[in-house]
């Protein structure tokens, strides 16, 4: 911006290697704020909560009562806590256990197994948790840990692989649930399924953010990430700019049932994979073919025909219906 001609004063009465100077750096910082852009416009989704979800059921599902019987270690610094158990860092990652608990809170998950010990997951960006056969050309690339497993029942061997391309996302080694909930799950906001209306009020209407970011907030509420809170806005009719504080009792209900309504139909059609996100078995979820907003700027809005628009805030891409959305 010029400013009472100041500014184009002084590089008029400066040198030419003076002005061009001026210009390149005004053209650099130009440049910058374009790749920022551009940077935010092409993000990487991460797994939220639908997609966490579906990772522990379908554990859950198909490996219950399992027995660890091997780990093979091929990259240690995707582990991010010391070993928390005597016996080395094989039995903090659970050699030897039975899988007996699969727990999730917002968008973390743990494996329990029936002594007690706890390897929490966090999947980031992409990472997976993917449940194969033993034949040996079933293991991908960026294996960086594998569980072989056995089922007790069967005698039959699977394995167990995580892997994390981007190596955004990690593992941690407790000793327990009690001390995991103690010093890290009860850290993070209430899972986002099972906050109350009123508690969701109040958390909301005491922070000064858009309600947009508020929702993004994993200290408030756990599990909600860019996709389902852009979604949620949407389906509630409330812009995401909106200041949380501000918003009249009759829209918080309306959102916080929007939130669970559409948590559960993500959960039911397996998530959505916009990029990397896979089910432990491979597959695909199914509920980007439903998105309202996410990821269609520019496109029309099937409620009302209107062009669908997006922004940078916070820098997180926002999209939204200027007409659906009051």
């Amino acid at each position: 911006m010029i400013a009472d001609g100041s500014i184009s004063s002084r590089c008029i009465s400066r040198s030419p290697s003076s002005l061009i100077e001026t210009l390149t750096i005004l053209l650099g910082i130009s440049c910058f704020h374009a790749l920022s852009n551009q940077l935010i416009l092409n993000e990487f989704p991460m797994p939220e909560l639908p997609e966490v979800e579906n990772v522990r059921l379908l554990l859950q599902e198909n490996l219950r009562g399992h027995v660890v019987r091997n780990v093979q270690i091929n990259r240690a610094d995707v582990i991010r806590s010391r070993w928390t158990t005597s016996g080395g860092r094989h039995r903090s990652l659970l050699a030897g256990g039975s899988l007996h608990g699969f727990h999730r809170h917002g968008k973390r998950l743990a494996l329990e197994v029936e002594d007690g010990r706890v390897l929490e997951f966090s999947l980031g960006m992409s990472g997976q948790l993917l449940v194969v056969s033993m034949n040996p050309d079933h293991v991908p690339d960026h294996a960086h840990l594998i569980w072989t497993l056995e089922n007790p029942s069967t005698g039959q061997g699977s394995r167990l692989i995580w892997r994390d391309p981007r190596r955004f996302g990690g593992l941690w080694v407790w000793s327990g649930m009690k001390v995991m909930v103690e010093r890290k799950w009860q850290v993070i906001g209430t899972d986002a399924l099972e906050m109350e209306y009123e508690s969701f009020r109040e958390r909301i209407g005491n922070t000064r953010r858009s309600i947009k970011t508020a929702l993004l907030d994993q200290n408030l509420i756990a599990g909600i990430g860019n996709i389902y809170a852009d979604e949620a806005l949407h389906r509630a009719g409330i812009r995401p700019r909106r200041m949380a504080r501000r918003l009249k009792r009759q829209e918080t209900e309306k959102l916080h049932h929007a939130l669970g309504v559409i948590l559960r139909e993500a959960i039911e059609a397996g998530g959505s994979t916009i990029q990397s996100f896979k089910d432990p078995r491979g597959g695909e979820g199914g509920y980007q073919s439903a998105h309202a907003v996410y990821g269609r700027s520019g496109e029309r809005c099937e409620g009302c025909g209107s062009t669908i628009r997006s922004m940078a805030l916070n820098g997180r891409t926002t999209s939204w219906c200027p007409v659906c959305q009051k």
